[in-house]
């Protein structure tokens, strides 16, 4: 089964896991994984035939609190799960936390991987909290410093060498990953190709250190 195998990897290999390539959509997938699996419905899930394909709804929660519990010491993996706008939401891991100390659910997990998934919970509430406060804080961004395709503030802008555009860094190696073309104008793109912008770097910065004087003033 490759979740109870990624389980096994994630103890000993982290660094893989919050790489600028894979980090995000990890933590994305984990995330969809422990909310689905922690609905109504989600241990109480049958399918036909579970031996062949080896489904155990609680098997299967306990690999992936496994996984969290592995990465948990990892502030980048911990940036990672709550940015997933789509499936994080910490009422999901109160009830996976729930899940875990109930009698009636008998989930058989190691007693320090419960502790330590219960503790990134609680950072993570926090996580949460501080990150919406920053976007909330640079909501008034400058058009030109969001990287164009994902609406976000920049923090390494690159230009594109055939349609000019600017855009993050990460956003465009991601892109690039899937397909070799400028995303803009489909001219061919390989990421050597892509040229450093420090100076929009730097006037984000200074925009970002901007609010967050004025932050620091008012209270």
């Amino acid at each position: 089964m490759v979740i109870q195998l990624m389980s096994k990897v994630t103890q000993s290999c982290k660094e893989p896991f919050v790489s600028q390539e894979l980090g995000e959509k990890f933590a994305q997938a984990l995330n969809f994984c422990l909310d689905q699996i922690t609905t109504e419905k989600g241990l109480k899930f049958k399918i036909k035939d579970p031996e062949r394909f080896h489904f155990e709804p609680k098997e299967l929660l306990v690999n992936i609190i496994t996984m969290y519990s592995n990465m948990s010491k990892l502030e980048k993996f911990k940036q990672n799960v709550v940015k997933d706008g789509r499936s994080y939401s910490d009422v999901t891991f109160e009830k996976a936390v729930k899940i875990l100390n109930s009698s009636k659910k008998s989930i058989a997990i190691d007693h320090e991987k419960k502790e330590n998934f219960e503790v990134l919970a609680a950072e993570l509430k926090g996580e949460k909290a501080k990150l919406n406060q920053e976007e909330m804080m640079f909501d008034d961004a400058p058009e030109e410093f969001l990287d164009p395709l994902m609406f976000t503030l920049m923090e390494d802008p690159v230009e594109l060498p055939g349609s000019k555009t600017i855009i993050d860094r990460l956003t465009i190696k991601r892109h690039l990953l899937n397909d070799p073309h400028d995303p803009f104008n489909r001219a061919p793109l390989t990421f050597d190709q892509v040229i450093t912008r420090d100076d929009i770097r730097m006037q984000i910065e200074d925009y970002k250190a901007e609010k967050l004087a004025m932050k620091m003033s008012m209270k």
